[in-house]
């Protein structure tokens, strides 16, 4: 018995069919990859609010640290005397503080923040830092080419006075 050839359809409907299920394929895997896009975006700003509440708050509990050891000196200063512990514990508390905003305008620098969020959040408070050479943070802070806090001066050099590549 001889065979019979095969219609001259067939291998045009193997080859549409296999080309459909390969775009399908396609779309598929460009789907997963947008999907997988969106959830890493949303992975990342996830992480960067969750780091701009902690700086936050590292620079809440450092300004409240101040605040009590000023009333613990006030308190003091009424009774006589200031001790050197209170003393100390005052300067730790400023320098402190001054870290906690350092480390802020770093991860801001880094990009590892949301520059407007961090913007809005901290424009008037590092003015405020960087403006007053009287103070108690002036003698950290000033003269500004010899402070420790560099990505404090650059940031207020950025929000102030518009140098963008300090």
């Amino acid at each position: 018995m001889a065979t019979q050839p095969e219609p001259s359809w067939v291998p045009v409907l193997v080859s549409i069919v296999s080309a459909a299920a390969a775009l399908m394929a396609c779309a598929v895997s460009w789907w997963q990859a947008i999907k997988s896009a969106r959830n890493a975006e949303s992975s990342r700003e996830t992480a960067m609010s969750s780091l701009e509440r902690i700086l936050r708050s590292a620079i809440d509990d450092r300004q409240i640290a101040i605040r009590d050891i000023s009333f613990r000196i006030a308190d003091e200063k009424a009774a006589g005397e200031v001790s050197e512990i209170s003393s100390q514990a005052f300067k730790a508390a400023i320098e402190s503080y001054l870290n906690a905003h350092e480390s802020a305008a770093l991860y801001y620098w880094d990009g590892q923040i949301n520059p407007d969020r961090y913007k809005a959040e901290y424009r008037q408070e590092i003015k405020n830092l960087c403006d007053s050479e009287k103070g108690h943070f002036s003698r950290l802070l000033h003269p500004e080419d010899q402070s420790d806090y560099t990505y404090i001066w650059k940031v207020y050099r950025i929000f102030w006075r518009g140098q963008i590549n300090t």
